[in-house]
């Protein structure tokens, strides 16, 4: 693309929002009944809005890695292609409709509109590449960049629950078909299930078919949490463009404990849960 990093960048390099930090934002919003939207571009989804050809591992920003050769092409269905929850991949030749829709999930501007980076220490590639996306599309840029990694965090993750608790019954969800909803120990008002392979191709309709709920019974300032991957990203971006009067919140993998009783990301088991194995087919 050919982007010098300017000035916007290299500050959001310099310093971060911590995890806490990014948390406590969103919740004042919420005490003053302010809606927004929150999303996440961790790994995967930053490798693919910048098309990323493959992993990047240092942890500090590197300009050598924005010269890899090779296309973007990424295939989550584990090491053995036999990961559980949560198949799908990315081409970048084929699946340009798919890459502008997640370059404007990325660069959408409003000031109640969250998309959240990865962090700088472990994740700091990813972060330099997605900023050099917002800074280069954007002409307001964000004056906050919120930490995608903010459930990671077990003061976080205790809170996210707290809300849920707070908000129930008015709680509606996005959610892999095969998780099971009714382990968690808070109630649910609508659940809409996304295909466990590929919902990213299959599931485009709930655009719609969400949207068009939310008009039918006039829902404002209700919670809308989003467990389906990068479609998430995508989803929720178009459904808060259409309905801004909700609080929407990426919770990622916040609730997989519950869901399918594993650790289907490593920090699950940092979060007060018995700790157990995390096999190949969850990754």
């Amino acid at each position: 693309m050919g982007v010098i990093m300017g000035k916007w960048s290299d500050d959001n390099m310099k310093s971060e929002i911590g995890l806490v930090q990014s948390w406590n934002i969103l919740q004042e919003k919420i005490n003053n009944n302010i809606p927004f939207c929150y999303i996440r571009f961790n790994e995967g989804e930053s490798r693919m809005v910048a098309n990323i050809p493959g992993r990047l591992r240092s942890g500090r920003w590197n300009p050598q890695q924005m010269k890899q050769k090779g296309k973007c092409n990424i295939i989550k269905y584990g090491p053995n292609h036999d990961r559980k929850w949560g198949r799908w991949s990315y081409y970048e030749d084929k699946d340009q409709n798919l890459h502008k829709m997640m370059l404007d999930a990325l660069c959408e501007e409003h000031e109640n509109y969250f998309a959240s980076c990865c962090e700088i220490q472990r994740y700091g590639n990813y972060r330099y590449q997605t900023l050099l996306l917002m800074e280069y599309n954007m002409k307001n840029l964000p004056k906050q960049i919120l930490s995608a990694h903010m459930p990671h965090c077990k003061e976080v993750y205790d809170k996210v629950f707290s809300l849920c608790k707070q908000k129930q019954p008015n709680i509606n969800i996005v959610v892999n078909e095969e998780g099971n909803i009714t382990n968690l120990p808070f109630e649910i008002k609508n659940c809409w299930r996304t295909s466990n392979e590929e919902s990213m191709r299959k599931d485009m309709h709930l655009i719609e078919d969400i949207s068009n709920k939310i008009k039918e019974n006039n829902i404002e300032n209700e919670l809308f949490l989003g467990c389906a991957g990068p479609f998430t990203n995508i989803l929720f971006h178009q459904l808060w463009k259409r309905n801004p009067t909700n609080f929407y919140i990426d919770i990622g993998s916040t609730f997989d404990y519950y869901m399918f009783n594993a650790p289907t990301r490593g920090w699950l088991n940092k979060m007060g849960h018995p700790n157990k194995n995390r096999g190949t087919n969850l990754r």
